[in-house]
């Protein structure tokens, strides 16, 4: 299962509830204008095997919790505010 969001429609904060897409397999919101922190429920999307954040507003630290995620083999959260080091898996 596939979420993209390219364009520049998605704002503000990343819904907490995004941890309830279990079968997701790839997310994608690069270059949207979402801001705050990536949410620890990202823990639960256990089958995700790439990430895309890049280019967006984030703030505050990776979260230790994508370590968890063993099947992530890319993850892009280039042109934030964020800091932190990339948990490894």
């Amino acid at each position: 299962k596939l979420a993209f969001m390219t364009s520049p429609t998605a704002f503000g904060d990343i819904p907490h509830d995004i941890g309830f897409l279990i079968g997701l397999r790839v997310l994608n919101f690069l270059g949207n204008q979402l801001s705050g922190e990536i949410p620890n429920s990202f823990e639960n999307l256990l089958q995700l095997e790439s990430l895309d954040l890049s280019r967006n507003n984030l703030t505050g630290d990776i979260p230790i919790e994508l370590q968890l995620l063993t099947f992530l083999s890319w993850l892009d959260v280039s042109l934030n505010n964020i800091s932190g080091r990339i948990p490894q898996g």
